[in-house]
């Protein structure tokens, strides 16, 4: 299940407090204050948060009841869900009566964050998933039991011959920051490329694997499309890459 860190719960803190004009904190599964607009109630315990998760629903704290918990403050305090439990509590700050309807959107748009943050892992994960198999399949990598796993997650046939390109992504003319991000842009356009495979090999080479073919003339057509994908990586980067099959 997908865990409700202090970075994305500040995110969601900062953004919605633009908003509305009351405090807003977020809560983790345990009921400690992770993200909030005032700091100095981060890394408390949220009696509020510590009844929603118990009991699985919103809860109003009024004046009344605040008086009879600890570090208590009137507010609305809702269940924050994602993929099928409670990940954390969100609480809006003042008078239950007076906010009430604007509580509701409040965890709205927090689970729409929280659910885009995830998806947001799930592609990173694809992704560096994808990439660990073009490291094992060209013997870099140690093959893993999960290979023909992952294989089969992405429809790659690892049996399939292909032809290995090396590329090696244009200069950057910054640090090594202007590098990696130069390194991306090539990772992300041979990506899409159909039937390719790609992954870095260190900060400065990329390989790149071509799907192949036993046709007499296929060492031809790995040249021409080598040729293709070098000349709109050269048109469309500012530092022209080079590529050798």
């Amino acid at each position: 299940m997908l865990l409700l860190d202090a970075s994305l719960a500040q995110s969601i803190v900062d953004r919605t407090m633009q908003l509305l004009h009351a405090n807003v904190n977020v809560m983790d599964a345990h009921g400690v204050i992770i993200a909030s607009g005032d700091p100095a109630r981060i890394g408390g315990r949220h009696e509020g948060a510590l009844m929603v998760l118990a009991q699985g629903r919103t809860v109003e704290i009024d004046d009344a009841l605040a008086s009879r918990l600890h570090d208590a403050r009137p507010g609305v305090n809702l269940p924050l869900r994602a993929e099928g439990g409670i990940v954390g509590v969100i609480g809006l700050s003042g008078e239950p009566d007076a906010i009430r309807q604007f509580a509701e959107l409040l965890r709205m748009a927090a689970e729409t964050m929280i659910e885009q943050a995830r998806l947001m892992q799930l592609i990173a994960r694809d992704a560096r998933l994808r990439q660990e198999l073009v490291l094992q399949l060209i013997g870099i990598a140690t093959p893993a039991p999960a290979l023909d796993d992952w294989a089969r997650q992405f429809g790659v046939d690892p049996d399939r011959p292909r032809a290995a390109l090396l590329v090696e992504p244009g200069p950057a003319l910054g640090d090594a920051a202007d590098l990696l991000a130069e390194q991306q842009r090539v990772l992300a356009m041979l990506a899409a490329e159909p039937g390719v495979l790609c992954a870095p090999v260190s900060l400065r080479e990329l390989v790149a694997l071509l799907p192949a073919s036993s046709a007499p003339d296929e060492a031809a057509r790995l040249r021409a499309r080598a040729g293709a994908l070098l000349a709109r990586l050269q048109r469309e980067g500012q530092a022209p890459p080079r590529l050798a099959l």
